[in-house]
């Protein structure tokens, strides 16, 4: 499945308001109110493009704005 344009817009807008936060992905299903499926999609996406930091594997990853 693909991450829309809008979910990962979503989700970069949620770390550029939270620069210090470090969640998981399903805090984030909560919060922006989308699939799980199209969210790890769009977290995967940001964190090979190196916008977030994954820290962790598996559903107990913790993502986070990448600052380098």
């Amino acid at each position: 499945m693909n991450a829309s344009t809008n979910t990962l817009q979503d989700c970069e807008r949620f770390f550029e308001l939270n620069p210090y936060a470090y969640v998981t992905a399903e805090h984030l299903v909560l919060v922006l109110g989308v699939g799980h499926d199209e969210l790890s999609t769009a977290l995967r996406r940001l964190a090979e493009a190196g916008r977030l930091r994954r820290i962790g594997i598996g559903t107990e990853s913790l993502y986070c704005r990448n600052v380098e």
